[in-house]
């Protein structure tokens, strides 16, 4: 039994690990790191937001499937939908950008989500940008932010951040650049006209690269709570590379970062109560910790040191603090490498979807 777990374990990582270096492709799109909502790049949802999920497998075996708890009716048809295309601020250059539909959808997927990945994966990172996406246009429209300069949100295509563009693909892809583009297109064809909804509007579709094992609570991570963004299972971010990924500082780093971050710390000469976690969420991420004589919260720290996530375990030892973080991003809505396993299983791009914001439903869009 020991032996078919182990065997179960090596056979689901390198099924999720193989393509990526085979193929040759970072481990996210833009600047070879993870998306973290990716969304957030758009505007911080600290802003948007008004600036108990069941417990991981004790093991290492995945649930098995149950093919008729994963049958998903046909989606509705939105009454008042229609399909658009935006207007975006590229934030490198300050250039207005008028950007359509398909080319959005193909944009955003080849910027937040390799081609490596399952194509149901693919089309359900389409479905989650562009129903964000429409979000933040019907946000703008109705009050708005006047450093946009009359467009719907910002990106930046020259550093593959929300929405990049064929040429720019064509750079960086090279000679690889055929096989992935059509992949790519393909995923935005068979997404396109859905959409994902709750109360008959447009979710605020947060995704992250990988979570902890189980995706994060919106009111645990931001100034706000959203009923379809609740933890659930993510077995297959047990398997991505962002598990456990342990990163050092010296106590002076330590002291330099959160004094570079604006907080004025006191630590005391015992290195070992420096940090102190006090409280977690159901998903495990931090959610209250002492670092020296202040109270912060573990997103507070992630962004002071720069950590892949707020689920992390510290240790001290001869003056080196090790962080050992679990999950790449804020862990909150679509967790693509989960999405990327799930496809695998065999689920759609509406299960996924499905599964991952609680009560939403995916519509399809009649022009």
């Amino acid at each position: 039994m020991k032996f078919n777990v182990l065997l179960f374990v090596i056979l689901g990582v390198l099924m999720i690990v193989i393509p990526l270096s085979n193929l040759g492709m970072p481990s996210m799109a833009h600047t070879g790191q993870a998306a973290d909502n990716s969304v957030d790049d758009v505007k911080p949802f600290s802003e948007l937001l008004a600036d108990s999920a069941q417990s991981a497998a004790s093991d290492n075996t995945a649930p098995e499937a149950d093919t008729s708890e994963q049958t998903v009716s046909e989606p509705a048809v939105a009454a008042s939908a229609a399909l658009k295309g935006f207007k975006i601020l590229d934030s490198a250059t300050g250039e207005k950008l008028d950007v359509g539909y398909m080319d959005f959808l193909k944009g955003s997927v080849c910027a937040e989500m390799p081609a490596t990945f399952n194509l149901e994966a693919l089309k359900a990172q389409a479905v989650a940008a562009y129903t964000y996406a429409v979000y933040q246009k019907e946000r703008q429209a109705e009050s708005p932010d006047p450093a946009l300069m009359g467009c719907d949100f910002s990106a930046s295509p020259s550093e593959w951040k929300v929405f990049t563009t064929e040429a720019e693909a064509r750079k960086r892809f090279g000679d690889k650049f055929d096989v992935y583009w059509n992949k790519i297109s393909q995923a935005a064809e068979e997404a396109a006209g859905y959409m994902i909804e709750y109360d008959g509007a447009p979710i605020v579709a947060a995704y992250c690269s990988a979570s902890a094992g189980i995706t994060e609570s919106a009111g645990d991570v931001w100034q706000g709570d959203l009923p379809y963004l609740r933890p659930v299972d993510s077995f297959g971010d047990k398997l991505s590379p962002y598990a456990q990924v342990p990163v050092s500082f010296t106590a002076a780093q330590v002291k330099a970062a959160f004094a570079k971050a604006g907080y004025t710390v006191t630590f005391p000469a015992d290195q070992g109560k420096w940090f102190a976690v006090l409280t977690r969420s159901a998903g495990g991420y931090v959610t209250a910790v002492t670092v020296g004589d202040k109270l912060l919260k573990g997103t507070d720290v992630r962004a002071a040191l720069g950590l892949n996530s707020a689920a992390f375990e510290v240790t001290q030892k001869s003056g080196v603090f090790t962080f050992i973080c679990s999950g790449y991003g804020h862990g909150v809505g679509l967790s693509q490498y989960g999405a990327d396993y799930m496809a695998r299983q065999g689920s759609t791009f509406i299960e996924i979807l499905t599964y991952y914001y609680t009560g939403a439903e995916v519509v399809k869009i009649e022009n």
